[in-house]
């Protein structure tokens, strides 16, 4: 091998490696440009209730459902009554179609949930229930 081959060889060498730092040092500015952008995009700035930036948009609706949350805590939980005494009803049919036989815990605990129900004043009092009936005495 002569002297300028090998002169040549080390040239080539040596752009390669310098190609190499170049394209890494490249690919490092255009990440630190992309987070210098990314932290002025974060900072404070003055915009209005119209601003379509996507966190500004994300903060405004972020606001309005946490008021919607607040108000809805606020709020009782609405209840239908007529549902829920149809399903003491159902429980204790199915606590008797179950065991073949009810047994006096299950009716007064059926009878105290009734008589809730009934004194929201929200349901017409309905007519005593069968289990009632059956076991009294």
């Amino acid at each position: 091998m002569t002297d300028i081959e090998s002169t040549l060889r080390d040239v080539n060498q040596f752009l390669n490696e310098t190609e190499a730092a170049i394209t890494a040092l490249l690919k490092e500015r255009n990440r630190l440009r992309d987070e210098l952008e990314n932290e002025r995009a974060r900072g404070i700035h003055t915009c209005g209730p119209q601003c379509m930036r996507p966190a500004c948009r994300l903060r405004r609706e972020r606001d309005a459902l946490r008021e919607e949350v607040a108000a809805l805590r606020q709020q009782p939980a609405p209840v239908d009554l007529e549902q829920f005494r149809e399903a003491v009803i159902q429980w204790s049919d199915d606590a008797y179609k179950l065991s073949g036989d009810i047994n006096h815990q299950t009716i007064r605990q059926a009878d105290r949930l009734l008589s809730i129900i009934d004194n929201a004043g929200k349901v017409a009092r309905q007519p005593t229930p069968w289990w009632t009936m059956r076991c009294a005495g």
